[in-house]
């Protein structure tokens, strides 16, 4: 038996809530389903969302945007592009509604500034945070290297809220 661990789905609705189908009212929320250990980030995504819709009906996809996300450090995963749907429906389980504060969602472009007013960009990396401060702090504990420390560099964040 595979080991699994957890990702969290955030279904955010992309419409006001009251223009939703009476169906879906209950969707907007976090959700908890465990997926199995060993994929890729693309795959864990992909399998997190196929459980989820095989066991939570949404009556208008196209009223959400459904994240997937790392609850250990906030980034967001990408399922791998592709992907047809359903088929890793197998590598999950046990989707749990955990919460209903929807958390935002965040791009993050993170900088190394050296002394010499060199920039270069680390990364752009999606995360979930609830304001662009926590999100500029996780999105730094990700890409952020120690080393860039001793080489004198500083950060620079610049964040955008996508939902």
């Amino acid at each position: 038996m595979a080991d699994f661990i957890n990702v969290a789905i955030a279904a955010i609705p992309v419409v006001n809530r009251k223009a939703l189908d009476d169906e879906d009212r209950h969707v907007p929320a976090v959700y908890s389903v465990m997926v199995a250990t060993g994929l890729s980030e693309g795959s864990m995504a992909a399998a997190a969302l196929d459980v989820f819709h095989s066991e939570i009906g949404v009556d208008v996809l196209d009223d959400f945007e459904f994240f997937v996300i790392d609850p250990r450090t906030g980034r967001v995963l990408e399922q791998d592009e592709d992907h047809e749907d359903y088929s890793k429906t197998h590598l999950g389980r046990d989707v749990e509604r955990i919460g209903d504060k929807l958390p935002g969602i965040y791009s993050v472009t993170v900088e190394a500034v050296g002394d010499d007013v060199a920039v270069t960009v680390l990364g752009i990396i999606k995360v979930a945070a609830d304001n662009k401060p926590e999100a500029n702090r996780k999105a730094l504990d990700i890409l952020w290297d120690d080393r860039l420390d001793a080489a004198s560099c500083s950060a620079r964040c610049h964040s955008v809220r996508c939902r």
